[in-house]
């Protein structure tokens, strides 16, 4: 087996451990729709692990701001309803 077998086999193992160690632990929390954290470890998954990490960060910073603004965005009109009264 050559050294680029052995790589693509642990990118499949990396992405398959991901997948489910992301599947179990949001069942294990009772989150619904778990299988979206087994979706989102293999989308995150590159072929290098340093390149792993940084779509991993990129994925955590995207959903943290996408968070920040749909709170900021619900809470503005009941900020500007109760300024105008």
């Amino acid at each position: 087996m050559g050294k680029k077998s052995i790589r693509a086999i642990a990118f499949i193992l990396r992405c398959s451990g991901a997948a489910t160690v992301g599947y179990e632990l949001a069942s294990a929390l009772r989150v619904h729709e778990a299988l979206w954290a087994a979706m989102s470890a293999v989308i995150v998954s590159q072929e290098h692990l340093h390149e792993t990490r940084s779509s991993l960060l990129g994925h955590i910073f995207g959903s943290l701001l996408g968070i920040g603004v749909t709170v900021g965005v619900s809470e503005a009109p009941s900020h500007l309803a109760a300024s105008s009264s």
